[in-house]
Order: structure tokens, then sequence, then C-alpha cells
């Protein structure tokens, strides 16, 4: 008897809600960006921030979804690096994916050339 969790018909469904969720958490991510930025622009209202460093790591992590999280932040990067923690930002990442370790690496750089914060070495060096 073949298990329900190998049909077809269940591996569509299971691909499909991680399709949605991934969809739903850029969509979260960029109305938190919304109340951070005056500049960017969304119908939906933010009631709360809850933590900057995971959004920026989760930006990362779904940004394939939402095309302008990129963007969002790079100028984060390089204006507004000073406003987030190094250190916790270093901390959340190792709950994250290789990935969005590589496009910290990438920020930290930005962060460090672009933007001036030399906060942000020690993670640019590792890149």
């Amino acid at each position: 008897m073949r298990s329900s969790k190998s049909s077809p018909l269940f591996k569509q469904k299971i691909a499909k809600a991680i399709a949605d969720l991934r969809e739903a958490t850029a969509r979260a991510a960029w109305v938190q960006w919304a109340a951070i930025f005056t500049f960017p622009s969304t119908r939906q209202r933010a009631s709360a921030i809850v933590d900057p460093e995971a959004l920026l790591l989760g930006s990362f992590a779904v940004s394939s979804q939402e095309r302008r999280l990129p963007t969002v932040t790079y100028l984060w990067a390089r204006y507004q690096s000073s406003l987030l923690s190094v250190q916790r930002a270093k901390n959340l990442a190792a709950r994250f994916p290789k990935g969005v370790h590589e496009e910290l690496s990438r920020f930290a750089l930005i962060a460090l050339h672009e933007g001036g914060d030399l906060r942000w070495r020690s993670i640019a060096a590792g890149s």
C-alpha cells in the first residue's frame, strides 16, 4: 500500500503551501520596510516592527519572491546600517540558510565601503 505522503497530489499541496508561505512572508517584509522607510509604498499598514535585524535577514531569504527587497536592503546598507546591531545580525544569521549568510556578507560590504560603517568589517571580511 502506497503512503499518501508519497503521492503526487500530496507533493503538489506541500509545494503550493511552501510557495504561498514565501509569498506571504515577502509581503509582510515589504509592509515592515514600508513602516521603516518613507519611500516604499504599500496599501497595507504595519502595526508594529518586531525586529529590524530579523527583517533584514528574512528579506534576504525571500527576495526572490519580492523583487523590491534587494533594493531596499541595499539602500539600508548604504544609508542606515548604523541603526542595526551587527552582533544581533550575526547571531540571527546562524538560524538561516547559507544563501542568507552570503547576502549578509554583501550587505556588510556595502555598509562598510559605501556606507562607511566600520562596524560591519567582521562580516564583510568573511565574504
